[in-house]
């Protein structure tokens, strides 16, 4: 009876601590991450686990000199966790919108050249022929016209059918040295026609020259022959007018001309 008693109590024994020692607590792992617009972090867990075992005895003797030995052996684990933590950098491309500026021209100013002064032609307006090598004329004419005109980036002196005013040398043998006669053209050609070249004033005047030149006649030649010429020093910038048949034709000279050339100014009226 009392062998079976402790039979039994030996088995309970080791029923309680099989059962104490059978469950291992579970181990966790955490892993967190943080996102952030410019970078990502990321948390990695590493985790070691010890292992500890404790045996312990229990003996017990029975009454007729029996000896009951019972070995518990109970395991306890531990765990330890090593973070470790990488980053990383997330990059984002830019765009960055090109600006193109440009730059705006002023616009043409247009206008119409009036003549200006006390002379015969005072008040009237430029007009033009609708052909080239053509003079530009104050006044009734055949078939002339008051055009308006502008200036081109160079400073020459355009009119609305595209043609040039040029200053044409007019000189003859026996007159070698008068202003040259202002009218249209399509190009130049040195000592016989040039471009005007001009600007305009704050007070609304237009002003331009031409090449000077110095001729010399030939008092043997016919009066009508050209006289020999080079260019000189200086330009020619003021404006005459002289009476040539219908209208009078505008010039542009020295200041020396004969007498019989009527000097005047010239000033712009925008259309």
């Amino acid at each position: 009876m009392r062998s079976a008693l402790l039979l039994q109590l030996a088995f309970g024994l080791l029923a309680v601590d099989s059962a104490a020692a059978s469950p291992c607590r579970p181990v966790e792992t955490s892993v967190s991450s943080t996102v952030s617009q410019s970078s990502v972090e990321t948390s990695s867990t590493t985790s070691v686990i010890s292992t500890t075992s404790i045996e312990t005895s229990a003996s017990s003797t029975t009454s007729d000199g029996t000896s009951i030995s019972s070995t518990t052996t109970e395991t306890s684990a531990s765990s330890s966790s090593e973070t470790n933590t990488s980053s990383s950098t997330i990059g984002f491309t830019t765009t960055e919108a090109t600006t193109t500026s440009t730059t705006s021209t002023a616009p043409t100013v247009t206008f119409s050249i009036v003549a200006t002064g006390s002379g015969p032609v005072e008040g009237e307006n430029l007009e033009t022929y609708d052909r080239s090598d053509s003079v530009a004329v104050f006044g009734q004419s055949f078939d002339s016209s008051a055009r308006p005109f502008y200036i081109d980036a160079q400073g020459r002196l355009i009119n609305d059918q595209d043609f040039y005013l040029c200053g044409f040398y007019d000189g003859s043998n026996d007159t070698p040295n008068v202003p040259a006669e202002v009218g249209t053209c399509v190009d130049e050609y040195p000592m016989a026609r040039v471009f005007l070249k001009c600007q305009t004033t704050a007070d609304l005047q237009l002003t331009c020259s031409i090449p000077a030149i110095s001729c010399v006649g030939d008092p043997n030649a016919f009066p009508w022959t050209d006289p020999t010429c080079v260019p000189a020093d200086g330009t020619w910038g003021n404006f005459y007018v002289v009476e040539t048949g219908p209208g009078e034709v505008l010039c542009i000279g020295d200041s020396n001309a004969p007498s019989y050339y009527n000097p005047l100014g010239l000033s712009i009226q925008e259309v």
